[in-house]
C-alpha cells in the first residue's frame, strides 16, 4: 500500500495516544498503567511526550489526582473514538470468511493423476 506523503507525520506517536487513552479514561494513571501493564512513571511520561508533541496541555495536575483540560477531554473523546473504530475493523476483519480460490491449467496431454493440498485434496486427471 503506497503511503501517501506527510499523511503519518501528523499522527502523534501512537503508544503516548494509548497512555493518554486508557488515562483519560480511568482518570488515574496509575489504573492506565495497571491496564497498560507499565509503570505509573510510563503511562505519566508518555502523556508529557504527547501533550510536547501537541504543544498543549491535556490534564491538570493537582493533589487530588488528575483532571482533563476542556481539550484534553474533547480530544479523549476523539481519541476513544478512534481506537474503538479499530478495535471493530479488527474484529471484523478476523471474522470475515476467507475463500481460496485455485485455478489450475493442465494440458490435456498430463495423464498422471496427482494430489494437490492437505485436507482439500483435488485430484487432477487428464
Amino acid at each position: 500500500m503506497a503511503q501517501q506523503p506527510g499523511r503519518t507525520a501528523r499522527l502523534p506517536p501512537l503508544n503516548p495516544l494509548r497512555a493518554f487513552e486508557a488515562a483519560a479514561r480511568h482518570g488515574s494513571f496509575t489504573r492506565a498503567a495497571a491496564e497498560l501493564h507499565v509503570s505509573q512513571g510510563a503511562v505519566s511520561q508518555s502523556v508529557k511526550a504527547l501533550e510536547e508533541h501537541l504543544g498543549d496541555r491535556l490534564f491538570v495536575r493537582n493533589a487530588r489526582g488528575l483532571q482533563l483540560t476542556p481539550g484534553g477531554s474533547a480530544y479523549a473523546r476523539s481519541v476513544g473514538e478512534a481506537f474503538r473504530d479499530i478495535a471493530e475493523a479488527t474484529a471484523g476483519f478476523r471474522s470475515a470468511p476467507r475463500h481460496a480460490v485455485v485455478t489450475i491449467r493442465a494440458y490435456t496431454s498430463f495423464r498422471d493423476c496427482r494430489k494437490i493440498g492437505g485436507q482439500a485434496a483435488i485430484a487432477i486427471c487428464g
